[in-house]
C-alpha cells in the first residue's frame, strides 16, 4: 500500500473515530423517559421488566425479530461470545415476539447463554422496535432501575449489515473477493 493510501486510510479512521464519539454521546444524551413495570413471558410464566435486571440496576434488552429472521440468529450468535463479558457488567436479555416454546429449542439449539423472553406487540411499539404496521425493527435498549424502584430506558440503538455490534461485517468487507453475504439459519 503506498503511503498516500496508507495516511488517507489513518486520517479517516480518525475522523471516523471521532464522528463515533460524537454519536455516542448523542446516544448518551437522549431523553430518558420513565417506563410501566411491563410483563413478558418466559419458560416459567409471566414477569416483569423489572425482574429482568436481576442483581443489577442496568439492563441490556435486544430486541430480536424472531427464530425466521437470519440476520437476528447472527447477531444471537455473537451475543452468545462475549455473553460473560456482558452479563458482568449489566443484566442481559434478549426479547422477541416468538413463544417461549421457540426460545427453548433456539437456546437448546444454538447452546445460547443468555434468557430469552416473549415481549408484547405494545412494548415494542413504546419503545420504537415495532411500527403500527408491525414491522419490526431490530436493536436494544439501556434500561436503569432506580433505588425507589423506578425503571428509566436510557437509550437505544438499532442492529443492521455494517453496525457496530456484529463483527462478521467488518471481517467479510475487507475480503478481495467482495461478495454479497447473507447469513442463514
Amino acid at each position: 500500500m503506498s503511503q498516500d493510501l496508507e495516511k488517507q486510510m489513518l486520517d479517516l479512521y480518525l475522523e471516523i473515530n471521532e464522528k463515533q464519539k460524537k454519536l455516542l454521546e448523542i446516544k448518551k444524551n437522549m431523553d430518558p423517559f420513565e417506563v410501566e413495570d411491563y410483563e413478558f413471558t418466559n419458560l416459567e410464566g409471566k414477569l416483569k421488566l423489572s425482574n429482568l435486571f436481576g442483581d443489577f440496576n442496568e439492563l441490556i434488552l435486544v430486541y430480536n425479530m424472531g427464530s425466521k429472521c437470519p440476520y437476528c440468529a447472527l447477531w444471537a450468535d455473537e451475543y452468545n461470545g462475549v455473553y460473560k463479558h456482558l452479563s458482568s457488567r449489566a443484566a442481559f436479555v434478549v426479547s422477541t415476539p416468538d413463544k417461549p416454546e421457540v426460545h427453548q429449542k433456539l437456546i437448546e439449539k444454538n447452546s445460547y447463554k443468555f434468557s430469552m423472553i416473549q415481549s408484547s406487540q405494545s412494548f415494542r411499539q413504546k419503545m420504537k422496535f415495532e411500527t403500527q404496521d408491525n414491522k419490526h425493527l431490530p436493536g436494544f435498549s439501556v434500561f436503569q432501575k432506580t433505588n425507589d424502584g423506578k425503571i428509566i430506558h436510557i437509550t437505544k440503538d438499532f442492529f443492521g449489515p455494517g453496525d457496530l455490534y456484529c463483527g462478521v461485517w467488518h471481517f467479510f468487507d475487507l475480503l478481495p473477493s467482495n461478495k454479497e453475504w447473507h447469513p442463514s439459519l
